[in-house]
């Protein structure tokens, strides 16, 4: 399992390589110096791989919690990104009606004269 020190102390390489922590969670530790936590499962019998965020903005343990989520959606049957999709069709629609509702209570406050 990995530490919070073990992560800071990770040196670039001239190649990618992955640092194992478990259950299908690692660090993918690049060449210019990035750390990003990824997280392997199968579903339906086919590999994916699903990127949690960069360390440190997403810390192990934030990263565990992702992984576990994940995990029990895929072992639901619910594939991360099938997840992901519907998150950001949440998020366009709140955006478009945040937006829109922006507009009209500015046309409104025009025709009241604010």
């Amino acid at each position: 399992m990995l530490t919070d020190i073990a992560v800071r102390k990770a040196q670039v390489r001239d190649k990618p390589y992955k640092m194992f922590d478990s259950n299908g969670l690692f660090l993918l530790v690049t060449p210019a110096g990035g750390k990003l936590s990824r997280f392997r499962y199968k579903i339906g019998g086919k590999e994916k791989l699903l990127s949690i965020g960069p360390y440190p903005e997403v810390m192990l343990s934030a990263a565990r919690d992702a992984r576990d989520e994940a995990r029990a959606g895929a072992q639901a049957g619910r594939g991360s990104s099938l997840v992901r999709r519907q998150l950001r069709a949440q998020a366009a629609n709140y955006e478009r009606f945040s937006t829109s509702r922006r507009s009209i209570i500015s046309d409104i406050d025009s025709n009241l004269g604010r």
